[in-house]
């Protein structure tokens, strides 16, 4: 309200060219702070400034459930400030409302334990720990062979993790709509702050491998240490055959009805009748499909795993879906567009040769982001790096943990 009380405050608008106004337009601002305070003083709604929210005494509030309230929001941009001004409906308000009062995911992990040879071995001084991320349609034990070796083999001493991502995995109990990579990141920032770690180093992989990424980019502070495996920075689209092959098995899931199948046979006839047809790739998707024993059977108590009431997907599948064109993208809330977002410390990307994730036009923008970087290809592998070749995974992965 101050502001909107202080002809000083239209003096400030008026001189930044953003804004497009004039001195004409001083009655409408004025006519504006006169039904902001009419508003507050009647009705009830949230005001936001700058991410902050002042609730107002209810009077009478339901008249006008159709109103709308302003926004007003500012951001530096090089040495002018920049003031934006913008009418918000009530439904768009209630978004806004659900973005702001959001909360990270309480993600599951594993943690793999070293041998007591290896302790033994081991530097004393404890280092950032190791957290591994997994792709999409993946979950933790997916790096089960990585994370033991490392565990093990590791010279340095530190802590090795896998995690379940959103919507994957053992993360049933906080299914959500929302899968952008901001988001993702705040996870594993959460994941951090529960556990008292202050930094990690992030390895992941495809998606796994954007999470770490944006994490990076939007919490340097938090990541001692970057690792990506055969993923880069950028927008993928229809275009680029990888993608379009990773969302033919995303829609082939969705297609799939559970409740008219059998066993877990006829889900695998199901995904090569819908264009899967590498029977490893099949098997890496099936180890969603989650087969539960049935509480009731009709041959003397004994339960039948294959049940079709008792199989269901580890993912959310639907959110995934709605969400492909977000996990396609790069999308981060930038704080200054003039400013480029970089992570500045140690990053080794890690692709497969015979893969088409990482090209060397996606070369530019990974110096942009991360101008420490390294980048190795390990040949005659595909995009599952780690799973073609794990040997020569793990190897380079001590080398640099190590390092």
């Amino acid at each position: 309200l101050s502001l909107f009380s202080n002809k000083h405050f239209f003096s400030c608008l008026l001189q930044h060219e953003c804004c497009e106004v004039n001195s004409s337009m001083f009655f409408f601002f004025s006519s504006l702070r006169a039904a902001l305070i009419f508003q507050i003083i009647f009705v009830s709604r949230p005001i936001y400034l700058h991410s902050m929210q002042f609730q107002m005494p209810r009077r009478n509030a339901a008249t006008m459930t159709r109103s709308s309230f302003f926004l007003i929001s500012w951001r530096r941009a090089s040495y002018k400030q920049k003031y934006t001004l913008c009418c918000m409906s009530s439904s768009s308000r209630e978004e806004a409302l659900l973005s702001e009062q959001s909360t990270p995911v309480n993600l599951r992990f594993i943690e793999f334990e070293s041998s007591p040879e290896s302790s033994q071995n081991r530097q004393c001084t404890t280092h950032p720990p190791v957290i591994l991320l997994h792709g999409l349609l993946g979950q933790k034990r997916n790096f089960d062979t990585v994370g033991r070796s490392l565990a093990k083999q590791l010279r340095l001493s530190r802590r090795v993790l896998a995690v379940d991502l959103r919507n994957h995995g053992e993360n049933r109990h906080d299914w959500r709509d929302d899968m952008s990579y901001a988001s993702m990141a705040s996870d594993i920032v959460a994941l951090l702050d529960t556990h008292g770690l202050n930094d990690a180093v992030l390895v992941g992989h495809s998606m796994g491998g954007k999470v770490a990424q944006a994490t990076a980019l939007l919490h340097p502070h938090r990541v001692s240490g970057l690792v990506v495996l055969d993923i880069a920075p950028v927008a993928y689209t229809q275009e680029d055959g990888s993608w379009k092959a990773v969302q033919q098995i995303i829609h082939a899931l969705h297609t799939i009805d559970l409740s008219k199948t059998k066993s877990r046979r006829e889900v695998d006839v199901a995904l090569r009748q819908s264009g899967v047809e590498d029977p490893a790739l099949r098997a890496f998707v099936m180890t969603n499909l989650d087969v539960r024993a049935s509480s009731t059977s009709s041959s003397g108590g004994v339960s039948n795993s294959n049940d079709p009431a008792s199989m269901q997907w580890k993912i959310n599948l639907p959110s995934i879906v709605s969400q492909l064109d977000v996990l396609a993208g790069f999308e981060l809330p930038a704080l200054d567009p003039n400013t480029s977002m970089q992570y500045h410390g140690d990053t080794f990307i890690i692709s497969g040769g015979a893969s088409r994730f990482i090209r060397l036009g996606h070369m530019e923008i990974i110096s942009r982001f991360f101008p420490n970087h390294m980048l190795t290809t390990v040949r005659g592998v595909g995009h599952w790096v780690h799973a073609e070749a794990p040997d020569d995974t793990i190897a380079l992965l001590k080398r640099y943990l190590d390092r």
